[in-house]
């Protein structure tokens, strides 16, 4: 059973599935104790929702790791967990930019 304030991603929602207010990759807070999902808010910031289709016995969903749960205290309401990774290739791409602009700086000295 969901638990109040568990943090779920919903993962292999086929098509037909995928699109209301319930997506692919995206991240939703658990508003109550239930066996389906029923979220503080859906993927259109809407708190009239719930998917009985999504339950805690389905294969759809796996709990939300540390890391997209900040994001989530951070906006406040669902979004696309796929961001976050987005967001680390830039830091990483960034970071490369910097560590080589120091080299360069320091072979130059």
């Amino acid at each position: 059973m969901f638990k109040k304030d568990d943090y779920i991603v919903l993962e292999n929602i086929s098509t037909c599935h995928d699109g209301g207010g319930f997506r692919n990759n995206y991240i939703y807070k658990q508003r109550e104790k239930l066996v389906h999902l029923r979220p503080y808010l859906d993927a259109f910031n809407s708190t009239y929702n719930g998917w009985s289709h999504i339950n805690y016995y389905s294969k759809y969903w796996r709990y939300a790791n540390i890391e997209e749960i900040k994001k989530y205290d951070e906006l406040g309401k669902p979004f696309n967990v796929n961001i976050i990774i987005k967001e680390n290739i830039a830091v990483s791409e960034n970071l490369d930019s910097l560590i080589n602009l120091i080299k360069k700086c320091h072979d130059n000295n």
